[in-house]
């Protein structure tokens, strides 16, 4: 349903908290979805203070709600960095479901959430090795890959190869690709959609990467979604990946 129709996720999204006391003494849905998937919760979750998401919660809201991506409230607050209401919502319960307060603390290490973590971490959240990663915490990710027993684990989708590349992109830019190719981590290694280590490095016209993974055996003529190569992708943006462009071509690289 267009958010326009659905009055409470309005009244949320205006941060109008007597509009949303009184839809809700008039009965008003906590269930229903916008077009994404989201609930009026999930809308409050993004907020920068904690009442609308305690008044909704209080009418009943489902804490556990999931959008189209198969996102809680919780996750997505912390994504959106708003340790006020990741607070609440492990108070009032979200914490009974440890795959999310997991997936919470990756969000919020990929993305605006240096003051979520701590809260997270006091409801039992931990940082693993690709939390540590995204921190570019090097001293943990050296300890965690110690203890890793297969480098190619895929993980959310992505291998672990997939999230270091990722990582020295993020807001902690440390490069840890050397470190997985030494331990043994394919540089071939497939993510679940198909996308290799370096056709993710070539989209984004990381040269470093992009090197460090040709001189481990990256395969730039594998085919990912939709048919691309690393070169193919690397060409969306041929200003930005212009040395990319001609590295790839140096090693005979094919669209």
């Amino acid at each position: 349903m267009n958010r326009q129709q659905l009055i409470l996720h309005c009244a949320v999204e205006a941060e109008d908290r007597e509009e949303v006391r009184s839809l809700l003494e008039q009965g008003a849905s906590l269930q229903e979805q916008d077009e994404w998937g989201l609930t009026a919760l999930h809308v409050a979750a993004t907020l920068l203070t904690r009442e609308i998401a305690r008044l909704l919660l209080d009418g009943g809201a489902d804490i556990h709600a999931r959008e189209k991506h198969d996102m809680s409230p919780l996750v997505m607050a912390a994504w959106y960095g708003r340790a006020d209401v990741v607070r609440l919502l492990l108070e009032r319960g979200a914490a009974d479901h440890p795959a999310d307060l997991q997936r919470a603390v990756r969000m919020a290490t990929m993305d605006n959430g240096e003051a979520v973590i701590p809260v997270l971490q006091e409801f039992g959240a931990k940082i693993g090795l690709i939390e540590a990663m995204y921190l570019g915490d090097a001293e943990a990710v050296s300890r965690l890959l110690e203890e890793e027993a297969d480098p190619d684990r895929i993980d959310d989708g992505s291998t672990l190869l997939m999230h270091a590349v990722a990582a020295s992109l993020s807001r902690f830019p440390q490069n840890f690709v050397p470190l997985l190719l030494a331990r043994g981590a394919s540089a071939n290694a497939l993510s679940e959609n198909g996308m290799t280590p370096l056709m993710m490095a070539s989209n984004w016209g990381h040269i470093g990467v992009v090197n460090q993974l040709l001189a481990h055996g990256a395969d730039p003529s594998l085919r990912g979604p939709d048919g691309q190569t690393a070169l193919s992708m690397a060409q969306h943006d041929p200003e930005h990946n212009e040395m990319a462009i001609a590295r790839l071509s140096e090693v005979g690289a094919k669209e």
